[in-house]
This record gives structure tokens, sequence and C-alpha cells, in this order.
């Protein structure tokens, strides 16, 4: 592969401004942007990882400003956008049920104004109030929107270990492209042999193993050690999404800390290889809620203050 080719069309389509990127807007459908829109935007090969302690909206920020009002913003850009979506969101607090539940009511407060939450849409004994028929009606439209939307995501049930979790995003990565590999013996697309070394290398000044393979009608040399991600659809970005780090299950073997650096390490090679874009929630110790510390130091949140690890924040 041409490391420096690609390194040069980044620079080309940022002077091009053809670089693909998703602004974070302030409400699902205007384009005025969020106080964090002002900050970052959202493009490939990112982690972004959003700390919070228990019930402060980790989940209700990552739903309205980097899932539906991102979606909402590429449908109505869509066309100058020249770019398409992919969410792979694995929900491991919640049912997906009960997500798309939070997700209705978000739509029908932007955009109605109604106030309503997931216990009175499920008629929870502990409810505030009764469904209205209004908001019975607009369940039933808002089932061709999620029908759309979901040709857009893959919603994950449960929680799952590193490799798991791992294992499922190549799936997906396998389906929307070529990973390759290699082993001793030779080269790996979507881990399946696809050639043997052409040369040999041995003596005093090594020469590196290769092999010439074709994906998608074109050549590439491919040299040992290193690996490499051709999308079938280079103009999509892919989310990966994990909400949250701390229902990660453990490994064999492994503690809390160990499992957690090997999730970002996997998922740090979605983002190098796969050119995805991570994100991941994580919680934070109850530490930050100190009285001394909010009396006496700063508040500012640090590798320190990530529960089970800090690798994740690393990365």
């Amino acid at each position: 592969m041409n490391y420096f080719q690609q390194a040069k069309d980044l620079v080309i389509k940022g002077v091009e401004e053809k670089a693909q990127y998703i602004p974070l807007t302030k409400h699902p459908l205007r384009d005025e942007l969020s106080k964090l829109g002002g900050q970052i935007t959202l493009g490939k090969s990112q982690y972004i990882l959003l700390g919070g302690q228990s019930g402060s909206g980790k989940s209700a920020i990552l739903d309205s400003q980097f899932v539906l009002n991102t979606y909402f913003w590429w449908k109505r850009h869509k066309e100058e956008a020249n770019f398409s979506l992919y969410y792979v969101y694995r929900s491991m607090e919640r049912p997906v049920k009960y997500k798309i539940l939070k997700w209705m009511a978000y739509l029908m407060y932007v955009e109605h104004g109604i106030l309503t939450d997931t216990n009175i849409l499920a008629g929870k004994p502990n409810r505030r109030r009764n469904i209205t028929q209004m908001e019975i009606r607009l369940i039933e439209e808002y089932e061709k929107f999620f029908e759309e939307f979901f040709s857009y995501c893959e919603m994950l049930n449960g929680s799952e270990n590193p490799t798991g979790i791992r294992n499922s995003a190549y799936k997906v990565a396998f389906e929307k492209g070529k990973y390759i590999s290699t082993k001793d013996d030779g080269v790996y697309i979507n881990n399946v042999k696809a050639s043997s070394w052409h040369n040999k290398s041995s003596g005093h000044h090594r020469e590196k193993l290769y092999a010439d393979i074709n994906i998608n009608g074109e050549s590439y040399r491919h040299y040992e050690w290193t690996k490499n991600y051709i999308p079938t659809n280079p103009k999509e970005i892919v989310f990966h999404i994990t909400d949250h780090c701390g229902k990660i299950t453990a490994e064999r073997g492994m503690n809390d800390k160990a499992t957690l650096d090997k999730h970002s390490e996997y998922m740090g090679e979605m983002r190098d290889v796969f050119g995805w874009t991570i994100i991941d929630v994580q919680q934070l110790n109850r530490g930050l809620t100190d009285v001394y510390r909010k009396m006496n130091t700063e508040l500012d949140i640090g590798a320190e203050d990530f529960a089970g690890t800090s690798d994740i924040l690393q990365n």
C-alpha cells in the first residue's frame, strides 16, 4: 500500500473541501450548531469518549447529539454531502425496545413539544400520567421512520465481552469491505488466505515478504506485518457505539481493568485500520463528587476519574 499517497489524498480533500464530516447540531430539525458542535465535528477515524456519573445523561447526549441529530442532518444534506452513514450501536445498559421508546419521546418533544417519557409510553405503574391519543397516533407514524433508520443502523442487545464486540464489528466490516492482514504463510483477506508470499527472504540483508493481490479490480502489493482495510464504499462513515463500557463482561482470566483495556485495544484497531469512528460511553468514579475536591481543586476531568481504566481515555 502507498501510505504516502493515502496521506496526500487527505490533504487534497481538505484543500478541495471534500473532506467528509458531520456537524453536531443543537436541534435535529435545524442546522444551528450545538455548544459541543462549536468545538468538534464528526468524521472518519475518530475515538470519542463520553464520561459522566450515573444518571448524568450520558446516553441522552449520545443518542441526541451523536445519533439522531447527525442522522437528521445527513438526511437533509445527503445530496451535497455525497457520503452515507452507518451505525453499529451496542446497547448494553437497556434493551433496544426501551431505547426506541426513549428516541420516540425525544422526537415527540422536538417535533411537537410533547413532554413524555418511557414510563408513560410503556404504561408503567409509576407513570406520571396516561398515554394520550396524540402520542399513540405519533407512535404509529414513527414506524416508517424507524424502518428507514434501521436500514442505516444495526442495533445489538445486551452485554458482551471485548472479543464478542470485536467479532460482531468484524462481521459488519467484512460485509462492507476487505480487511487485509498477514500470517506466516501469506496474506489473508477477511481472515481467509488469499495468497502465499511471492518472494523468499533470508540472509543478513532481509527482504520484506510481499504478495500482489487483486481487490475490486485493482492490484495491491501487501507486505508482511501490515494491516489495511479497503471499504467497498469509501464514502461511508461508520460509527461504532458502546453504551456503556461498564457493562462489558469480563474475558476469561481477566479482571475488569484488563477487560476494558482489551476493548480499548480492539476499538483502537477499528479506528486506525478500518477507519471507523468509535464512540464509547464510560462511567466516572464517584470521587468526582467529593466535597473537599469541589471546594479546594479544579473539577476538570482527568484520567483517574474514569472507572475501571484510563486506557480508553488515552485512545
